[in-house]
């Protein structure tokens, strides 16, 4: 699997950030959102919960664990909002899929876009496609009917 962190991270760049997220709260209220759409319960069954968590530390990070059936997110208040939020989902998802920790591999990559595409709509979507392909990222490029079908979320 490709290491393509930093292209991904150039890549994201290009895409909106979507709302900031001020709290825990608000951090949990998005993610439950997006963890209750009709796309998410077809495409991730086995995600029953997760948790999310924002804290004055430097990076975040997304883990699943598998015996919960559940995730965990610590979102960095520096860089909390819906682009960053989507991103550690996308870790989680791919964790309890793939047995993939931490990567951002194909897989990673087509989790992100889909998740984006469901909370914040086509355009960040394909600002977020359009800036993975300039910087080279992987990702699967055949879309999923699911993704076809779905509907993107309000913001607010």
């Amino acid at each position: 699997m490709p290491c393509q962190q930093q292209e991904l991270y150039r890549a994201e760049r290009q895409a909106p950030i979507g709302l900031k997220l001020d709290s825990t709260k608000d951090a949990q209220v998005v993610l439950d959102a997006v963890r209750n759409t009709p796309f998410f319960l077809d495409r991730w069954p086995q995600v029953r919960h997760i948790e999310v968590e924002v804290l004055d530390r430097g990076d975040s990070v997304g883990q699943w664990v598998p015996e919960d059936g559940a995730g965990r997110i610590e979102l960095s208040k520096k860089f909390a909002c819906e682009r960053t939020l989507l991103h550690e989902i996308a870790h989680v998802v791919v964790h309890a899929e793939h047995g993939v920790r931490g990567a951002h591999g194909p897989h990673f990559c087509r989790a992100y876009l889909e998740l984006v595409y469901v909370r914040m709509g086509r355009q960040a979507y394909q600002a977020l496609r359009d800036g993975m392909d300039a910087e080279g990222v992987q990702h699967v490029v055949e879309p999923s009917e699911r993704l076809g079908q779905a509907r993107a979320m309000p913001s607010a």
